[in-house]
């Protein structure tokens, strides 16, 4: 009987602990192995598509321009087994840039109305994405002797979106032709309705990293946002699209 219990407790042991780790010279000694934890920071490119929002506007236009982005985070993956584990991350994002809107109103035959407004914004807010994630282990000869592994990883998951936030800044320059006389109005500095951004949002992401023997990786991702990331108070609409670089460090 107690070689029986003996016998169960190393096959547990062996269970829990055979997912082999991709070690390197770090501190790693003090958590499991199939756990790793690490940070990362990123620049991201955004290609967010607009669409107007219906207001009573005969004629209505989207342009916007937007700056590169970047974001810092930590992550921790949890490895179910030697190829399959899950990976979480907590990101602070920072994006800015402005967009034009354009509105045109026929009031009558002989009146109309050109709003054209300028929204300068800029954002602070969270990511956190849950991936599930895919990896493999590689082995390479360096001058005969075998150096620790680099990996391979593919992921994909959803990503929560959280904009506490979000400045904005608003010009606008109304145009009145009133039979053809035409008068123009401009105000700068004005203050926004509504914040620029939405609280909340929701998207996908999937993406690839390589990392190396000593703990550093490269990544590189592609994020469809599900829902809009601006408010919808703003007249318009737009689905996030973006593409992200990065490096990142896995200290254990």
């Amino acid at each position: 009987m107690k070689n029986l219990f003996a016998l169960l407790a190393i096959s547990i042991s062996l269970s829990c602990f055979s997912q082999e780790r991709v070690n390197y010279t770090g501190l790693n000694s003090s958590i499991p192995d199939n756990i790793e934890l690490g940070v990362k920071t990123n620049i991201n490119f955004y290609f967010a598509k607009h669409t107007a929002i219906a207001d009573g506007s005969d004629q209505a236009s989207e342009d916007k321009r937007e700056r590169p982005g970047f974001g810092v985070g930590a992550y921790g993956h949890f490895m179910f087994t030697e190829h399959v584990g899950l990976q979480t991350e907590v990101n602070l994002t920072y994006r800015r840039g402005f967009t034009t809107s354009y509105r045109e109103f026929d009031l009558d035959t002989a009146r109309f109305l050109n709003v054209e407004e300028v929204s300068s914004y800029s954002t602070f807010g969270f990511e956190i994405p849950v991936y599930l994630k895919f990896h493999w282990g590689f082995d390479h000869l360096n001058n005969g002797n075998w150096k620790s592994k680099t990996q391979l990883g593919l992921f994909m998951g959803p990503r929560l979106l959280l904009t506490p936030s979000s400045n904005r800044t608003l010009s606008r320059a109304s145009t009145t032709n009133v039979y053809d006389e035409i008068s123009l109005s401009v105000e700068n500095d004005i203050t926004a309705p509504s914040d620029y951004n939405s609280s909340v949002g929701v998207g996908i992401a999937i993406g690839a990293d390589y990392e190396l023997w000593n703990g550093f990786a490269l990544h590189i991702a592609c994020y469809r946002g599900l829902t809009s990331h601006v408010n919808k108070l703003n007249g318009f609409k737009a689905m996030d699209n973006r593409i992200e670089f990065g490096v990142g460090y896995r200290f254990m």
